[in-house]
């Protein structure tokens, strides 16, 4: 299984040069503004970063996996238009996938949802809604924007149930490869869904520079040890950002630690309490 994030979009440089100070065209940014996302476009930097991804798709996975010779099995993207048009643009560099891929639109895919935060920069959203902004720096998993959906929701939600499918086309059509055009809050989630993050284990992966899913990165998941050549029982996840550096990406072993209780009281006790000792037992009589 195979998901990339899409593109350089407009959206993508419009919040970077607004997080940067830069003063854009007020007619033009309240346009932007008022555009839905999903009908959001690539910049025109992405017609340079697509023969990139392009090579690295080829090298690395058409040219790299004898069954995916003739490309993959199945072929799913996200049906907003920055997600379609990178696709277009990136299987102009692909042969296998201009030949014969038909991809089908899904929208478990779909951008996860910032409600009315969604066109704010982190500035402009401290400043309109400094609760909910505390909220987000507290708890960035479980975090829910006004009228939009949490990261955890789109993990255990979403991709969980996007896995099951893939799961069901291999068990009952036979599909032994995957691949999918998508953004880049969806392949975090994918992650958090596979290493099954909590809110303390989110708040240290997801800043990892391991973990970072720039435009064009590539997630590849494969039940295929990389070191064998064959199935081991795991899952394997290499992530990789071709338009910063286009090697192959670390190959890692999808595990979800456990804890004896000892351990689980350890973790419980690097936070402390908010109140002293004696302060809250002394008011209330004892049960």
């Amino acid at each position: 299984m195979v998901f990339m994030r899409h593109l350089e979009s407009e959206s993508n440089l419009v919040h970077a040069l607004l997080g940067q100070g830069v003063a854009l065209d007020p007619e033009l940014l309240d346009k932007f503004r008022r555009r839905p996302d999903h009908l959001q476009r690539l910049s025109e930097r992405a017609a340079a970063q697509a023969p990139v991804v392009g090579r690295w798709i080829t090298r690395h996975l058409i040219g790299a996996y004898p069954e995916l010779a003739h490309g993959f099995d199945a072929y799913r993207t996200s049906p907003y238009v920055r997600c379609k048009e990178s696709v277009g643009m990136v299987a102009l560099h692909v042969p296998q996938f201009a030949q014969s891929a038909r991809f089908k639109r899904e929208m478990r895919l779909r951008e996860r949802d910032r409600g009315i935060e969604g066109p704010l920069t982190p500035d402009e959203h401290r400043r309109q809604y400094p609760a909910n902004a505390a909220r987000l720096e507290a708890d960035s998993l479980m975090w829910i924007p006004p009228d939009g959906e949490s990261i955890d929701h789109v993990a255990t939600a979403r991709v969980r149930s996007l896995l099951g499918m893939v799961r069901r086309q291999h068990e009952e059509e036979g599909a032994h490869s995957f691949f999918a055009s998508t953004h880049g809050e969806v392949e975090m989630a994918l992650m958090a869904a596979l290493f099954n993050w909590g809110p303390e284990e989110w708040s240290v992966e997801s800043v990892k520079p391991e973990n970072r899913v720039g435009n064009g990165a590539l997630l590849h998941l494969s039940t295929v040890n990389p070191a064998l050549g064959r199935p081991d029982g795991d899952f394997h996840l290499r992530l990789a950002n071709p338009l910063l550096d286009e090697g192959p990406g670390e190959w890692r072993t999808v595990s979800v630690p456990d804890y004896s209780p000892e351990q689980l009281l350890q973790q419980a006790q690097r936070h402390e309490r908010v109140f002293p000792p004696g302060m809250l037992t002394g008011l209330l009589p004892e049960l």
